[in-house]
């Protein structure tokens, strides 16, 4: 199924591509400098924000290599990553290496990028875990570049899209998103997945049409990664029509009920299809679909509604929590930091000051929409991974909607002045 959209003014794909670069430049220059203690091992280990999940793909994948006797569909947990209480001194902290000794099967996410990844390690006929990680440092590379090419064109779409000039501006907005530069290399999250359906929607509503089908797969295989910021990627995917300028709100309003619809379809057939390699897949026999279920779902009722070890929603310990979340950095540019408390104003400002503008409103409405979405519907563990995730979730929110609207802003004021010095010749 497909809908007709008229097609906008042609534009240079050079320009996307250089800006592009720049922009993969600036996420490897680092200019955040900025380091966050959870799962680095205080340097020891390549990501910056959480290597324990990142230790996971790398140790299944090593699992699948080096002890192939053992090798199994689901991710494995090794047995390094057990320390019940400070007084355990099996291990050190932040201890991830890859043991051949007991280790779990996590199931609750299937984690299926271990696939590609142990298939490309055989093709290349890699033996040890120095090749291996070798290998893991370019899909890192790989990862970052992906992600940095679809976020640089969902940007470029909406400029070219409302007639404005795409410039340096994007890949300095991007390069400086502390939530990117921390995940844009991550290979548990695999942070270009998320992006690869909103890019997809942008690219072919700005050709004239958009197939349904292909929102389905896509979608598919952001599922087949893991359940985490579903919401967020349901609605960043759904923002794309409104981004548009070429087509009218009704028209809008019927695509993104759509591809609401086709992510929400694909979202349970991966559900389906979770339960049923489980139970033909995981290393314990379950008799019955239901105990398969259980089994991958176990933990759903501590993630989303409970609050076991995290603080009661609007207690003092809440509040606290929120305040140091929203003094932590937005975005940073060196020494030049900016909080994310600041930002939020900023949006709200520039919701108040606009109001005749709708794409403002929209845009502001998904950001803080997208951005609480999480806090509502999982948040034991947003709270228990305290700023960690939340620096995702924001980059990919309120960040986001904050750094449409600077670029639309931008561009009308450089307009501005683009008019006077010509008036004045």
């Amino acid at each position: 199924m497909s809908l007709e959209i008229k097609k906008p003014h042609n534009h240079s794909m050079y320009r996307y591509l250089i800006l592009s670069l720049l922009t993969v430049f600036l996420m490897l220059l680092d200019t955040s400098n900025l380091k966050f203690s959870y799962g680095d091992g205080n340097g020891k280990y390549q990501d910056k924000i959480d290597s324990f999940s990142e230790q996971i793909v790398r140790n299944s994948v090593k699992r699948n290599i080096l002890e192939p006797d053992k090798r199994n569909l689901f991710a494995y947990l090794s047995s390094g990553y057990w320390k019940v209480t400070p007084e355990d001194k099996s291990y050190p902290d932040y201890d991830y290496k890859y043991r051949d000794e007991s280790s779990a099967v996590i199931e609750h996410n299937m984690m299926l990028q271990t696939i590609p990844f142990t298939i490309i390690a055989e093709i290349l006929e890699l033996k040890n875990e120095r090749s291996l990680d070798e290998l893991f440092h370019y899909f890192r590379l790989i990862n970052l570049i992906c992600f940095s090419a679809l976020i640089c064109y969902i940007f470029y779409g909406y400029c070219i899209s409302n007639n404005i000039k795409p410039n340096i501006l994007i890949p300095l907005i991007i390069g400086t998103n502390v939530g990117f530069i921390y995940y844009a290399q991550n290979l548990y999250f695999i942070s270009s997945i998320v992006l690869i359906c909103p890019a997809y929607a942008m690219y072919s509503l700005i050709n004239r049409k958009i197939s349904y089908r292909i929102i389905f797969w896509l979608s598919c295989l952001y599922f087949l990664r893991g359940y985490e910021f579903a919401t967020v990627y349901t609605l960043l995917t759904c923002l794309i029509p409104f981004l548009i300028n070429d087509t009218n709100g009704n028209k809008n309003i019927i695509i993104s009920i759509k591809i609401f619809a086709t992510i929400i379809l694909a979202f349970f057939a991966i559900v389906i299809t979770h339960i049923f390699l489980v139970y033909y897949f995981h290393p314990v026999h379950f008799s019955s679909l239901r105990q398969s279920a259980e089994q991958a779902f176990g933990s759903l009722k501590l993630r989303t509604m409970s609050t076991e070890h995290v603080a009661s929603p609007f207690s003092k310990g809440f509040y606290n929590h929120m305040l140091g979340i929203f003094q932590s950095t937005a975005f940073s540019f060196y020494k030049l930091r900016i909080q994310k408390w600041v930002i939020m104003l900023a949006l709200i400002f520039f919701y108040l000051t606009n109001k005749n503008n709708n794409k403002f409103k929209i845009i502001t409405v998904y950001g803080f929409a997208a951005y609480s979405s999480w806090y509502i519907l999982a948040y034991q563990h947003i709270i228990g991974h305290g700023v960690m995730y939340d620096w995702y979730i924001y980059s990919l929110t309120i960040a986001l909607s904050f750094s449409f609207i600077i670029i639309s802003i931008t561009d009308k004021y450089l307009q501005v002045l683009n008019n006077i010095f010509k008036i004045k010749k």
